[in-house]
Order: C-alpha cells, then sequence, then structure tokens
C-alpha cells in the first residue's frame, strides 16, 4: 500500500500582533488546513527547521535594536512548545542556517557585519555562543566601519565550508573551521561592483556553488575547486527592478531555482559539465502571484513551496506548484493569502 504523504507548513509573520503556525497540505487530496498549533510571537522574519524535523528555529525583531531568537520542540501533534529563547542587541537578523548535523545554527547580522555560531544542544536548546566573526574591517582594504553588510551564511552538504555572502563589500566569503573550533576565511571573492550577493546554494557534491545577486539581478555559479567564478547568467528576462531572493539546488543537482521579486517568478536552470566544461541554461519561469522570498523542494522535491512576501500591492502567502520526476515544475496547485507573512519551513512525512 503506498504511503500517504503530507507538508507541515510553518509559517511566520512579521506583524507586530505577529505568529507561528502550522498548515498541513495533504497532496493525495490537494488540501490545505490549519493545524491548530499556533504560538503568539510577533516581527517572525526568519524559521530555519532541524535536518531530523523535531525542532524549528525563528528569528523575532522586536523593539529598536532587539531581537529573539526561538528554539521551538514541534514534536507535540498537539501544540508548539518554546525550549528557550536568546535576546540579541540587535534589530537586523538577516538569516538563519543549521548544519547537516544539527549542532550548529549560525545568524548573520546585516547592519553589524557580524557572524554568530551557537551550539545546539540534543534537547532541541539553543547552547552557548561558540564564535562571533567580525567581518568589518576584517578583510584587508576594508576597515571603515559598517562597511560589512552580511545577508546570509549557509553549510556546505558535508558541513566543512561555510559560504558568507556581504552586501556591503560585495565580497563572498568561504570559511572553514580549524582543529581549534575557530572560523578562518578559506577564500574570498570580489564580485562585480553593486552585484549584492545575497544568498548562496552548494551543489549536493560540493563542487559548484550558486550565488543570487540580489542587485545586479544575476545567477552566479564559483568553482570552489578551482576557487574562481566561472558562469555568470541574468536571473529573469528583465534585470530592471528585479530583486532575486532565495537559491536551491536540486537533489541531483542538474537544476537551480531561483525566486525573482520584481519579475514575479521562479526561475529554473539547468546545469550540468561537458568535456569538463559548465553549462548553464535558463530553462523557464514560471510565473507568481506576488514577491517570492522563500522557496523549498521538500525531501522528495515532488512540490515546490513558495512563500510569497507582502510588499507594496503583492499579494502576499503560500503558493504550491508540482514538480515532476525530471525536475520540471508544472501547473501551480494551491494559493492560499497569508496577509503579512515573510518565513516559512516544511517538513515532508510519511503515514
Amino acid at each position: 500500500m503506498q504511503k500517504r504523504r503530507q507538508y507541515r507548513i510553518f509559517v511566520g509573520s512579521i506583524k507586530s500582533e505577529g505568529y507561528l503556525e502550522e498548515w498541513i497540505y495533504d497532496s493525495d487530496n490537494n488540501v490545505l488546513i490549519k493545524s491548530g498549533r499556533r504560538l503568539c510571537l510577533p516581527g517572525i522574519y526568519f524559521l530555519a527547521l532541524s535536518p531530523d524535523g523535531r525542532y524549528l528555529y525563528c528569528a523575532a525583531r522586536q523593539e529598536k535594536d532587539m531581537a529573539i531568537l526561538y528554539a521551538i520542540d514541534i514534536t507535540d501533534s498537539t501544540s508548539l512548545h518554546i525550549i528557550n529563547c536568546i535576546y540579541l542587541q540587535t534589530s537586523n537578523i538577516s538569516h538563519l542556517q543549521i548544519n547537516q548535523a544539527g549542532t550548529r545554527l549560525l545568524i548573520t547580522l546585516f547592519d553589524n557585519g557580524i557572524l554568530l555560531e551557537y551550539m545546539l544542544c540534543q534537547d532541541g536548546s539553543i547552547g552557548e555562543l561558540k564564535e562571533s566573526c567580525d567581518f568589518t574591517g576584517l578583510i584587508p582594504g576594508e576597515n571603515s566601519k559598517n562597511t560589512s553588510h552580511l545577508h546570509s551564511a549557509f553549510f556546505s552538504p558535508d558541513d566543512s565550508l561555510i559560504a558568507v555572502c556581504d552586501m556591503g563589500t560585495n565580497r563572498l566569503n568561504i570559511l572553514e573551521t580549524e582543529k581549534n573550533g575557530k572560523l578562518k576565511i578559506a577564500c574570498s571573492w570580489n564580485v562585480e561592483p553593486s552585484a549584492g550577493p545575497r544568498h548562496t546554494a552548494f551543489s549536493p557534491d560540493g563542487k559548484w556553488l550558486g550565488v543570487a545577486m540580489e542587485k545586479s539581478s544575476e545567477l552566479v555559479i564559483m568553482n570552489l575547486k578551482e576557487k574562481k567564478h566561472i558562469m555568470r547568467i541574468p536571473a529573469a528576462p528583465i534585470n530592471d527592478e528585479n530583486l532575486p531572493a532565495d537559491i536551491k539546488f536540486s537533489h541531483d543537482g542538474k537544476r537551480i531555482y531561483l525566486s525573482n521579486r520584481g519579475f514575479d517568478s521562479i526561475g529554473i536552470f539547468s546545469i550540468r559539465t561537458e568535456d569538463n566544461e559548465l553549462i548553464l541554461s535558463d530553462l523557464k519561469h514560471i510565473k507568481t502571484k506576488g514577491w517570492p522570498r522563500v522557496i523549498d523542494l521538500g525531501k522528495n522535491e515532488q512540490y515546490l513551496f513558495v512563500m510569497n512576501e507582502s510588499y507594496k500591492d503583492n499579494w502576499s502567502g503560500l503558493e504550491i506548484f508540482r514538480v515532476d520526476e525530471t525536475g520540471n515544475v508544472l501547473e501551480k496547485v494551491m494559493f492560499h493569502e497569508m496577509p503579512l507573512a515573510t518565513a516559512m519551513a516544511v517538513k515532508e512525512e510519511e503515514e
């Protein structure tokens, strides 16, 4: 008997009277419902799900110069439980990321140019601050204050490297962990002036790094072994007023999915090598109903989940697209308005 598959979609709102709530998508019947699990947490801006699917971490903006990191137990089928929280003297958290082992949590601070690394405990709680890396003045020639604006930090598939996007200095930094546990810069690239590196995605084999350039509206591919960028391609058919946001590799490494805000679409690109040469092709763009800020493919890549953020008159909420076995995004199967929803994390389950 074929197992029934469902998706638990956790959504956060940036509203001052904000919330964290769970929706369940039943793919067999194409039905989206609220589960009833909800926490009243204001100002949620980012969510990160632990690899084992037991814990959820969220960053919430509070009053000026204050933010809170929450660790939340999602294993109870009837409610969500806050395990602990960490207060930060900043309101500019720009990204959260958990390593594949589920033991390290990275937080980037945009205005401060700081990368924080917290240890995660076995019970899901946020543990001690392991390291604080100040990127302002870290690179020779970049000594002026507030030049560094970190937008994100992503672990490689084997957790050995961390890609850090610095939108302030237009630099992409690759970090590695020394034997003493300290982080150090393994290599660094200066990207094109005003390119604006926002998010990255490692290929499953760790050979390539895709970079979403927010300001120049480009997709750039880096060769990590040779430590150089080798290809760039427009993120969308139009560059004016288009701001790429999120980027994901398919599990087989043959596709890249890139969200475009402005052109309002998900760009799908093929990536392959022939005679040791990289070939990157723009396959197609799937139009979205609003500004797509976050995308998620789930574990089995049968659906593409898109969270559109509220911007001007744009529609905000969740869209779901069906994906076939070749990675081709097919028709839209669901959309649901969620006013001022911004953050999303998807947990896939079989019953």
